[in-house]
């Protein structure tokens, strides 16, 4: 009986141990999934890790170290400055044409950034997804770290331009934050969707170096936006005489009809083209709230809808083919 009875008591120590040790169960998801929140912070501690191990890699065994942050934005500025700003002579809305360039590659260089690390992060760390489960969208959401501190150390440079130029910034400097939140939230939504699309299709590897080269000068990151154009064009001359003025404001007069003739003629479309990237209102709003220029509201609250609605849909197409990655990738 006593042998009995010690066999009987190892069975409840065995079933007290496996109803105390904690128990994961992991379901496939099936059709269309949202955001799991909950799961994400589960996950928080891998998340940053992730984010740390981007940031030091960035810099590891490097001459300048995180000079490269501040150098990535300035020298771009520099070779910009020097062929659109003294040679073409683009127009830059009266402020100093490398304070009026750096201010919109900083945000650029953002979103660039984003962009290519994200699309990046599945198919680099292809041996974690294999052999370790973990919510994907972690490994995207990781690529913004190191873009942000980039951001932040290149920051420093818009802040001495400003001072060395004598800008002084007013009250529409505090719309940063949210400009630069939708720069990150635009580069993640796109970079996202070309994370899970090149798994399956490398060609999407290949294809960023193009894809940022073409939007940079699709967006109005080196010059003025079309809206800002239109209102330096308007603007009237400086006049000396009563007699000058009056033909002054005649010529302009003539001048923006017959513009606004030609835009009704066959630029209209194109201008909707222009405002369709929702970067072109966003970096425009960025440079405005940093210099003081007049910011685009209405394109600016179009391109946030349009992110907004990129974003959902960027988030459902991940989540729809995410327990796919393993097979694939």
């Amino acid at each position: 009986m006593s042998g009995v009875d010690s066999d009987r008591a190892g069975e409840k120590e065995t079933t007290s141990a496996l109803e105390e040790t904690p128990l994961t169960v992991i379901e496939p998801v099936s059709g269309w999934s949202g955001l799991d929140v909950r799961e994400l912070w589960r996950f928080r501690d891998l998340l940053f890790f992730f984010a740390w191990r981007d940031v030091k890699v960035r810099y590891k065994q490097t001459i300048l170290g995180v000079a490269w942050a501040i150098l990535q934005p300035t020298l771009p500025a520099i070779l910009i400055t020097l062929a659109l700003g003294r040679l073409a002579k683009l127009p830059s809305a009266g402020y100093p044409y490398p304070l009026f360039v750096f201010a919109g590659l900083l945000p650029w260089t953002l979103f660039a950034t984003i962009l290519t690390n994200a699309t990046n992060s599945l198919t680099n760390s292809e041996h974690i997804v294999r052999k370790v489960y973990f919510p994907r969208l972690v490994l995207p959401l990781a690529a913004v770290g190191v873009a942000v501190v980039d951001f932040l150390l290149a920051s420093i440079i818009l802040v001495l331009l400003m001072v060395w130029f004598a800008v002084i910034p007013s009250w529409s400097i505090i719309l940063l934050p949210l400009c630069a939140a939708l720069v990150v939230l635009t580069g993640l939504a796109a970079g996202t969707l070309l994370a899970a699309l090149s798994v399956y299709y490398r060609d999407f590897r290949h294809m960023i170096p193009l894809l940022v080269q073409a939007l940079l000068f699709a967006t109005p990151s080196i010059y003025l936006d079309v809206q800002s154009m239109e209102r330096e064009h308007r603007s009237p001359p400086a006049v000396s005489s009563d007699a000058d003025a009056a033909t002054g404001a005649n010529q302009v007069a003539s001048e923006t009809t017959s513009s606004e003739d030609d835009t009704q003629r066959g630029g209209g479309w194109l201008m909707v083209l222009f405002y369709a990237n929702p970067l072109t209102a966003i970096i425009a709003a960025f440079r405005a709230a940093a210099l003081g220029i007049a910011c685009p509201w209405g394109p600016l609250l179009v391109s946030t809808g349009i992110v907004s609605i990129g974003s959902i849909v960027s988030l459902l197409i991940f989540r729809r083919i995410e327990h796919t990655f393993a097979d694939v990738i």
